[in-house]
């Protein structure tokens, strides 16, 4: 009886420490790998001006992630009392550190130098999260999943 208690304690401890083991894998560029539908909004000042009214856009996109740190997509965006922007064509660079955060570097089409983000990996690599950090203006939030 006794050894049969230390066994099941001995295959608990084990089973535990697999579990555990499993939860810590470190995230990588290969974390994040494939298409993800996103969405996203955000707030952006009608121009450039200290003061200018504020108003709420809205993105919708994909992104193709390879696993080895670049990425392409496109992105539909539309604000308030302004025309829609259709299929914009995105691309960068992106790094993930082993706690599953990172940033990448998004280069759009006009834009004199490429956007920066804030990211967060999370489900094994089946959703994104990231926020825009730079250039200052628009605050955007987004949220992607892998399709």
């Amino acid at each position: 009886m006794r050894t049969s208690f230390m066994m099941l304690c001995l295959t608990l401890a084990c089973l535990e420490s697999a579990l555990y083991a499993e939860e810590e894998k470190a995230c990588s560029e290969r974390t994040l790998r494939g298409s993800y539908g996103f969405v996203a909004t955000g707030f952006t000042p009608a121009n450039p001006q200290p003061g200018a009214v504020v108003s709420q856009g809205f993105f919708l996109g994909i992104r193709k992630f390879d696993g080895q740190g670049n990425f392409t997509g496109t992105d539909s965006i539309k604000t308030v009392n302004m025309p829609a922007i259709l299929d914009l064509p995105v691309s960068g660079t992106y790094k993930i550190n082993a706690d599953c955060t990172g940033t990448a570097f998004m280069s759009t089409p006009g834009q004199p130098r490429p956007a920066e983000l804030r990211l967060v990996v999370t489900k094994k690599g089946k959703e994104v999260f990231w926020i825009l950090v730079s250039p200052d203006g628009p605050m955007t939030q987004a949220h992607g999943v892998r399709i």
